[in-house]
């Protein structure tokens, strides 16, 4: 099936990414896509991320573009034993929000409380989908927190890059615990959302290793946001 929506992207905002943000969505619309959301880095001490302005700005880029509907969000970082660290940004022109963790400002910290810290992070109401759980960096409950998603009503997301350039050793692993969270997704009716997490322009919107993993799994199609207007126009608002 035709994929619709990208909302995993980054430009050079983010200060490690390597195309601009209209480099992006012309590449958006070359792949297809009806949506894309911008979600550059939040900020955090060594410098990656995008100014807190840049998201106070996002204001100016028009909703759509030669048909292309432009979502405007964040990538938060979870953090170890405090909610996200948002204070200092203007949330308003935002659609949506990602959580993840990133190792530059995240110590692991065991399987509950790395848990733990997840769940607090996907009950923030800015969060709307849980990015990159599937790398397996940290030890987590995955059944804790799907079921939780589900009631909260957010997003798992199923990361194109979390595939790419490893070994056959650590292709398995991830692939293992893609399914494992696919499982548990398919147990609860749980939607997710495959992202590229595209850090230039030519990933932009190309999820082709997670739609193998995914169609492999079998995972039911009505709950994949990516082949579903439905589920865009529930999730998003839009």
């Amino acid at each position: 099936m035709d994929n619709l929506v990208d909302l995993h992207t980054h430009s050079v905002l983010s200060k490690h990414a390597y195309s601009s943000l209209t480099e992006n969505i012309d590449s958006a619309i070359e792949a297809g896509l009806k949506y894309l959301g911008i979600s550059e880095h939040q900020s955090d001490p060594i410098g990656v991320g995008a100014h807190i302005y840049a998201f106070s700005n996002l204001s100016i880029i028009p909703p759509v573009y030669k048909g292309l509907r432009i979502l405007k969000g964040i990538e938060f970082n979870i953090l170890n034993d405090s909610d996200l660290d948002i204070e200092d940004i203007d949330l308003r022109p935002l659609d949506f929000g990602i959580a993840s963790i990133h190792g530059f400002c995240y110590k692991d910290d065991g399987f509950i409380n790395n848990t733990e810290n997840v769940l607090r992070a996907m009950n923030n109401p800015h969060v709307l989908v849980m990015g990159h759980l599937d790398r397996g960096f940290y030890s987590m409950d995955y059944e804790k927190i799907i079921s939780e998603c589900k009631k909260l009503h957010k997003l798992i997301e199923i990361n194109d890059a979390s595939l790419f350039k490893l070994s056959d050793e650590k292709y398995l692993k991830a692939v293992s615990i893609m399914n494992e969270m696919l499982n548990i997704c398919k147990k609860y009716n749980q939607p997710i959302i495959m992202n590229s997490d595209a850090h230039i322009k030519y990933y932009v919107g190309k999820i082709d290793s997670v739609q193998k993993v995914v169609e492999d799994n079998g995972f039911p199609e009505e709950l994949i946001l990516n082949y579903s207007e439905d589920l865009i126009k529930e999730y998003l608002k839009v």
